[in-house]
C-alpha cells in the first residue's frame, strides 16, 4: 500500500471511529432520557464512577426529605398569603421561597463537589439555571427537574 493510500485509510478509519463515538453517545443519552434515568444521564454526561454516584445518591436521598419540608412550608405560606390581605403573608411566602431556593442551590453545589472539577462546573452550568423555575411540587431530581414536570 502506498503512503497516500495508508494516509487516506487512516483518515477514513478516524472519521468512522469518531462518528461511531457520537452515535453511541447519543444512543446512551437517548436511552437514559427515555427511561427518565437521571443517574445514567449523569454517569454518562459527566463521566462519573460508582463511588461518585454513591456519594451523590446519598446526598440526593437526604435532600429529598429536607426538600419536602421546604415544599410544605412554601405551600402553607402561599395558602396563608392567598387567604389574607396582610402584608406579612406575602413576606412569609417570599421567605419560604428563598429558604427553599437557597437549600436547592447548596444541594446542587454539594453534588457538583462530588465530581471532578470540570464535570462539576459543567453540572452547575446545566442545573443551576433550572432552579429558578422550581415549581415546589416535591424534591428536584439530580437534573434540577421536579416530579411535577
Amino acid at each position: 500500500m502506498t503512503p497516500l493510500k495508508s494516509l487516506l485509510a487512516g483518515i477514513v478509519l478516524a472519521v468512522a471511529l469518531t462518528a461511531g463515538w457520537f452515535i453511541m453517545r447519543d444512543a446512551v443519552l437517548a436511552n437514559a432520557a427515555q427511561r427518565r434515568d437521571v443517574s445514567a444521564w449523569m454517569r454518562h454526561e459527566f463521566g462519573l464512577d460508582e463511588q461518585a454516584m454513591r456519594r451523590i445518591g446519598a446526598l440526593q436521598q437526604a435532600f429529598e426529605s429536607e426538600c419536602e419540608v421546604h415544599c410544605r412550608k412554601v405551600a402553607q405560606a402561599k395558602a396563608v398569603m392567598e387567604s389574607s390581605t396582610a402584608p406579612t403573608g406575602r413576606e412569609s411566602f417570599l421567605r419560604a421561597l428563598e429558604e427553599c431556593r437557597s437549600a436547592r442551590v447548596v444541594h446542587v453545589r454539594e453534588v457538583a463537589a462530588c465530581m471532578p472539577a470540570a464535570a462539576g462546573a459543567d453540572y452547575l452550568r446545566v442545573v443551576l439555571p433550572k432552579l429558578e423555575g422550581a415549581d415546589h411540587d416535591g424534591a428536584p431530581d439530580l437534573s434540577g427537574q421536579t416530579r411535577g414536570r
